[in-house]
């Protein structure tokens, strides 16, 4: 009986590893952040609207630390110069390091001064995902990916072409980025690599139990 129920747990074992091998299956998208860079009574504020529940922070940045705000499409909107030098907008998205960060959507207001850049580009780490004009007035854009993403965390980088001047401005307004967060699967050769120790595991419980069934009795006879 205890052989059976060792060679039972074996087999479980090695089912389960295996199957932990295979791909988790997607979750589904859900806001993973949002701003709208309004503030209580009309202040300007770049803490997010929303938040993922797993997401730890989702904060701005730019390279040439000239983040600032204007006037948004309604309430105020986040601002960066420098664009002439290679400056972007940048949104990093940080959770544990054993999950997976994904983005399947971004949605976003954009609008240049006349010395500023005629064309946005974004980046998903390091993919090119979009790019679109930039101009005088708020553009709208909604633009759908195809699951771009990163382990434990995920920049966002939004980047202008053409400014004819540092002074240009890019406004950001009304961000929502849609996504997932899911567990990162371990690699299928680490998980593989589990089976034979388990299965070394149950063999020498196996020895051992079959020595402890045939010890030798002492004798009850004389000499």
């Amino acid at each position: 009986m205890l052989k059976e129920n060792l060679r039972a747990c074996r087999r479980a074992l090695t089912r389960s590893v295996l199957l932990g091998a295979l791909p988790l299956a997607p979750g589904h998208a859900a806001v993973l952040t949002a701003f709208d860079f309004d503030g209580p009574e009309g202040a300007f504020e770049a803490t997010p609207d929303a938040i993922h529940a797993e997401l730890f922070s989702a904060e701005f940045s730019d390279l040439a630390g000239t983040l600032g705000d204007f006037a948004g499409v309604s309430g105020r909107a986040l601002s960066a110069t420098g664009f002439n030098d290679g400056n972007a907008i940048i949104l990093t998205l940080v959770s544990a390091p054993d999950r997976r960060i994904e983005v399947d959507r971004v949605r976003f207001a954009v609008r240049v001064s006349a010395s500023g850049p005629n064309t946005w580009q974004l980046a998903v780490g390091d993919e090119a995902a979009a790019s679109g004009p930039a101009t005088t007035s708020f553009g709208d854009f909604d633009i759908e990916l195809p699951g771009l993403g990163g382990n434990g965390s995920l920049t966002l980088a939004l980047s202008g072409l053409g400014a004819s001047s540092s002074s240009g401005t890019l406004r950001l307004d009304d961000v929502s980025i849609e996504g997932t967060v899911s567990a990162v699967p371990l690699p299928p050769a680490l998980l593989l690599a589990a089976v034979p120790l388990a299965l070394l595991g149950g063999t020498r419980r196996d020895g051992q139990a079959a020595g402890q069934g045939h010890s030798r009795q002492p004798s009850t006879s004389g000499k």
